[in-house]
């Protein structure tokens, strides 16, 4: 079963993709921020990360860079998902 983690500050984000990716066959974990998503990773690394870019405690691209100068987890496949842009003026 594939393992994908999923890390966004917004509770009803990850749970509606939680259930979406759950119904699929993967194996999904959740992290509300990128702190807690690195820490995940370092215990065991998903097939893929799914993270937010805007996030407290470290965000979406503090994260990937983290994931990438690591040479353990720098193959993992990285989908950025955000609303940035698309906030109103």
């Amino acid at each position: 079963m594939k393992k994908v983690l999923l890390c966004d500050d917004e509770t009803h984000i990850l749970r509606a993709a939680q259930i979406k990716l759950t119904r699929c066959g993967y194996d999904v974990q959740c992290a509300g921020d990128g702190l807690a998503a690195w820490e995940l990773i370092q215990r065991d690394v998903p097939d893929i990360l799914v993270t937010d870019l805007q996030m407290p405690r470290m965000d979406g691209f503090e994260l990937s860079r983290r994931v990438r100068q690591n040479p353990t987890t720098a193959h993992l496949p990285i989908l950025m998902l955000t609303a940035k842009g698309f906030e109103e003026s």
